[in-house]
Protein backbone atom coordinates (compact mmCIF):
# COMPACT_ATOMS: atom_id res chain seq x y z
CA UNK A 1 0.00 0.00 0.00
CA UNK A 2 2.79 2.17 0.80
CA UNK A 3 6.17 2.32 0.05
CA UNK A 4 7.80 4.93 2.13
CA UNK A 5 5.71 7.97 2.27
CA UNK A 6 6.32 11.63 3.50
CA UNK A 7 2.76 13.06 3.60
CA UNK A 8 3.46 17.00 5.02
CA UNK A 9 2.05 20.35 4.67
CA UNK A 10 4.83 22.07 5.53
CA UNK A 11 4.04 21.95 8.94
CA UNK A 12 3.57 18.19 10.10
CA UNK A 13 4.99 15.19 8.28
CA UNK A 14 3.87 12.02 8.50
CA UNK A 15 6.56 9.30 7.94
CA UNK A 16 7.51 5.25 8.38
CA UNK A 17 8.82 4.70 12.05
CA UNK A 18 12.94 4.58 11.37
CA UNK A 19 15.04 2.66 14.47
CA UNK A 20 16.83 6.22 15.00
CA UNK A 21 12.98 7.34 16.69
CA UNK A 22 13.71 5.12 19.39
CA UNK A 23 14.53 7.57 21.82
CA UNK A 24 12.41 10.34 20.95
CA UNK A 25 9.19 8.15 21.11
CA UNK A 26 10.77 6.92 24.34
CA UNK A 27 11.09 10.31 25.42
CA UNK A 28 7.32 11.16 24.43
CA UNK A 29 5.99 7.89 26.07
CA UNK A 30 7.27 8.08 28.89
CA UNK A 31 5.60 12.11 29.48
CA UNK A 32 2.88 10.95 28.46
CA UNK A 33 2.33 7.29 30.71
CA UNK A 34 -0.10 8.18 33.27
CA UNK A 35 -2.33 9.36 30.77
CA UNK A 36 -1.69 5.87 28.53
CA UNK A 37 -1.98 3.63 30.97
CA UNK A 38 -5.59 3.19 31.71
CA UNK A 39 -6.26 2.96 28.31
CA UNK A 40 -3.34 1.07 26.43
CA UNK A 41 -2.50 -2.22 27.41
CA UNK A 42 1.17 -2.22 26.61
CA UNK A 43 1.51 1.29 28.74
CA UNK A 44 2.93 0.09 31.96
CA UNK A 45 5.03 1.92 34.77
CA UNK A 46 7.97 -0.71 33.64
CA UNK A 47 7.43 0.67 29.77
CA UNK A 48 10.74 1.19 28.66
CA UNK A 49 13.22 1.53 25.92
CA UNK A 50 13.51 -2.19 25.02
CA UNK A 51 9.92 -2.36 24.45
CA UNK A 52 9.95 0.85 21.95
CA UNK A 53 12.52 -0.80 20.08
CA UNK A 54 10.57 -3.62 19.72
CA UNK A 55 7.61 -1.95 18.65
CA UNK A 56 9.47 0.17 15.86
CA UNK A 57 11.18 -3.38 14.57
CA UNK A 58 7.84 -5.12 14.62
CA UNK A 59 5.48 -2.20 12.96
CA UNK A 60 8.82 -2.33 10.26
CA UNK A 61 7.94 -5.60 9.43
CA UNK A 62 3.76 -5.21 9.62
CA UNK A 63 4.10 -2.08 7.39
CA UNK A 64 6.48 -4.19 4.63
CA UNK A 65 3.82 -7.24 5.01
CA UNK A 66 1.09 -4.72 4.35
CA UNK A 67 -1.11 -5.31 7.55
CA UNK A 68 -0.06 -2.41 9.70
CA UNK A 69 0.65 0.98 9.22
CA UNK A 70 2.61 3.27 12.47
CA UNK A 71 3.21 6.93 11.42
CA UNK A 72 5.43 8.90 13.28
CA UNK A 73 3.68 12.43 13.13
CA UNK A 74 6.58 14.88 13.27
CA UNK A 75 7.32 18.93 13.02
CA UNK A 76 7.90 19.04 9.01
CA UNK A 77 10.70 22.06 9.60
CA UNK A 78 13.18 19.89 11.98
CA UNK A 79 11.45 16.34 12.46
CA UNK A 80 11.21 16.44 15.79
CA UNK A 81 8.29 13.37 16.93
CA UNK A 82 4.83 15.13 18.05
CA UNK A 83 2.88 11.70 17.83
CA UNK A 84 1.78 9.03 15.76
CA UNK A 85 -0.72 7.69 14.08
CA UNK A 86 -1.48 4.19 12.77
CA UNK A 87 -3.99 2.24 10.22
CA UNK A 88 -4.54 -1.27 11.34
CA UNK A 89 -7.30 -3.83 10.91
CA UNK A 90 -7.13 -3.49 6.94
CA UNK A 91 -10.24 -5.08 5.24
CA UNK A 92 -8.82 -6.95 1.78
CA UNK A 93 -12.10 -6.49 0.21
CA UNK A 94 -13.68 -3.19 1.74
CA UNK A 95 -10.94 -1.26 1.90
CA UNK A 96 -11.41 0.09 5.20
CA UNK A 97 -8.85 -0.13 8.38
CA UNK A 98 -9.22 1.81 11.63
CA UNK A 99 -7.25 5.15 11.89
Amino acid sequence: MFSQPLLTDKVVALRRFLPRDADALYAATRESLNDLIPWMSWATPTYGLGEVKEYIRVVGETWDSGRYYAFAITDARDGTILGTASLSHIHPVYNFCHL
